[in-house]
């Protein structure tokens, strides 16, 4: 996003495996406050509602965990201190379809997966 040539707003999202993840979202320090922010979002969601997309996750940390979830997205992970001490990671969903695929992205070994891994066909 630009205001008279400036850049004051940039961010992107990555398509993969019918999961829209977004990457940063950064807005001028000196603009904060002044809803930059939400039309970056805004603008963003709708670019992945064109894709066949069912969910759209934002790895993010408590301090913008309340602005995505005016948006519904919802956290199902916690990390602590993932960013750095005491910033912990909060991975959100919004699911497009209705179907919560963020669980699927908790591995084993309690870390958070970037790909969605869909669960082993039953053998039955």
């Amino acid at each position: 996003m630009t205001e008279g040539g400036e850049i004051v707003a940039c961010g992107g999202f990555e398509v993969l495996d019918g999961c829209g993840y977004l990457c940063w979202g950064i807005v001028d320090r000196g603009r904060a406050g002044k809803g930059l922010g939400r039309a970056l979002l805004e603008r963003r969601l709708e670019l992945l509602r064109s894709w066949p997309v069912g969910s759209v996750f934002s790895d993010t940390a408590p301090v913008t965990e309340r602005f995505f979830a005016r948006f519904g997205f919802e956290t199902f992970f916690r990390r602590p201190d993932h960013w750095s001490p005491g910033i912990d990671l909060a991975a959100m969903e919004l699911s497009l379809d209705g179907t919560r695929r963020g669980p699927g992205r908790i591995r084993s070994d309690g870390t958070i997966g970037y790909r969605i891994i869909p669960p082993p066909e039953s053998a039955g």
